[in-house]
């Protein structure tokens, strides 16, 4: 029971470091697209 606890703690922290990966790429796209500008 706890593995599966852990398992699935291990998963939603891979997807929210996913999303925040995601999210700072975005941003330094568009500080680029600011700086070409």
């Amino acid at each position: 029971n706890s593995t599966s606890v852990l398992r699935k703690a291990e998963g939603e922290y891979k997807g929210h470091r996913s999303l925040l990966m995601r999210t700072r790429n975005l941003l330094s796209t568009m500080q680029r697209q600011d700086i070409i500008e």
